[in-house]
């Protein structure tokens, strides 16, 4: 886990040593807007699940962008209950050298994404005869990290596509199939007293557009995305 904060802070303080006289050629400052489809494979009760939510990114360098997302996510416990989790977090997305050119339509650009996220997760049976002890929540932190690629559609426009491991740490929650003395089955649910790690697969498909260069370049330049060349910004539009 140190390791992965020590890979953080590097990665976050590369774009110093990556800055050159000519920054009116750097893409810095694109912010764009974008809506998401998320599917996740939870490794403890729920299975997997579905959702959506919405992300904005903010870019810093021709390498280097930031994604801030926050995901609802639905599952079912087998057919007695439901889990419910929220996502709010933020990654780094880093290009590797020469594959950030100029637009290309249909192109693939690939990165590597590494962040953190904060979760809440709610799991709760549906037999409404059996309440007690039929919900329990809990909030976590994860790390995370994983691949994606843009797919441009336009200048302004990007299908993105990634797929992260993220670990939560937080208290657990259990579940459990009890039978009642008429015969019906119903999910037992309770909080564990420690703390454990829960990974899960999170598969995520956006579609994105840049709305806003928030510094401008030298030459007033709308700022493009991480498949664009700026200088040739207003050939291409």
């Amino acid at each position: 886990m140190k390791r992965f904060f020590v890979f953080l802070l590097v990665l976050a303080a590369l774009p110093a040593f990556a800055q050159s006289r000519t920054s009116n050629r750097n893409p810095g400052g694109q912010l764009s807007i974008g809506v998401r489809s998320t599917v996740s494979l939870f490794s403890g009760a729920g299975g997997a699940g579905n959702g959506i939510g919405g992300q904005f990114r903010l870019r810093f360098y021709d390498f280097l962008n930031s994604e801030w997302f926050a995901d609802y996510l639905n599952s079912s416990v087998g057919t007695l209950g439901t889990r419910t989790d929220y996502h709010i977090g933020w990654s780094v997305m880093f290009y590797l050298p020469g594959t950030v050119q100029k637009y290309k339509h249909l192109k693939p650009i690939p990165y590597f994404l590494a962040g953190h996220c904060f979760d809440y997760t709610r799991i709760q049976g549906n037999n409404p005869f059996y309440e007690t002890n039929s919900m329990a929540s809990r909030w976590s932190s994860a790390v995370q990290m994983g691949i994606g690629m843009h797919i441009p559609l336009t200048p302004k426009i990007d299908f993105s596509a990634s797929a992260q491991y993220m670990y939560h740490l937080g208290e657990e929650v259990f579940v459990e199939t009890r039978t009642a003395v008429n015969g019906d089955q119903y999910l037992y649910v309770y909080k564990g007293a420690e703390s454990g790690l829960e990974g899960h697969l999170l598969l995520t498909g956006s579609l994105n557009i840049r709305i806003a260069d928030l510094w401008h370049d030298k030459k007033g330049a709308l700022g493009n995305g991480p498949h664009v060349d700026p200088d040739d910004s207003q050939q291409q539009q």
